[in-house]
């Protein structure tokens, strides 16, 4: 190999950060865009709209109605409206506790007051066609009726025994009230005695 004895003189040479800051760097025109719509957006930027926030109910209910639609109403519909589907006398003895099951093959669980379970098990055909009719054919194939313990809303009659308040304003007046003065006869013999 020959080496060369000439100096090499590079003139007008830039250094190698200039070259790559020319290079990504936007032409002035580019800049002059971006300015421009910069400029333009911060003219008609609008402001954002306030809104409160939407009701629980209406996001519930749109999260339901669909549901509603595919699955059919649920327990609580049943529950609600257990007098009218079944009518008085039965709903005096029952009340429905759970629907179990997947579409079109659900089951009802029924609890019964005492020995009613046996009238409405012996009636389970004609409750579960009153049934149906109220959520949609088919939705319900099977009734399970169950022992239990009802507590049915007291309503004061006048059969009914008066309570201890009751008793002592009859007692006030003893003139008027034949039990307090029996009492005072007995009272009165059990002294003599």
């Amino acid at each position: 190999m020959k080496k060369l004895d000439v100096p090499v003189i590079f003139v007008n040479c830039a250094a190698m950060k200039d070259v790559r800051k020319s290079l990504n760097e936007p032409s002035a025109d580019k800049r002059a865009a971006r300015g421009r719509i910069i400029a333009y957006l911060e003219r008609n930027r609008g402001r954002r709209q306030y809104r409160h926030a939407p009701p629980a109910n209406a996001a519930v209910n749109k999260l339901m109605r669909p549901l509603s639609k595919k699955f059919g109403q649920g327990i609580s519909g049943l529950r609600t409206h257990w007098p009218e589907i079944v009518g008085d006398k039965w709903a005096a003895l029952s009340k429905p506790v759970n629907l179990r099951g997947p579409q079109g093959s659900k089951s009802l669980l029924v609890e019964a007051k005492g020995p009613a379970a046996a009238l409405l098990s012996a009636n389970a055909a004609q409750l579960l066609r009153k049934i149906n009719q109220y959520l949609g054919q088919g939705s319900v194939t099977k009734l399970k009726i169950i022992q239990g313990r009802l507590t049915a809303p007291v309503k004061k009659d006048q059969n009914t025994v008066p309570s201890k308040t009751d008793v002592r304003t009859d007692l006030a007046n003893p003139h008027e009230n034949s039990l307090q003065s029996a009492l005072d006869a007995l009272g009165a013999q059990v002294k003599k005695r």
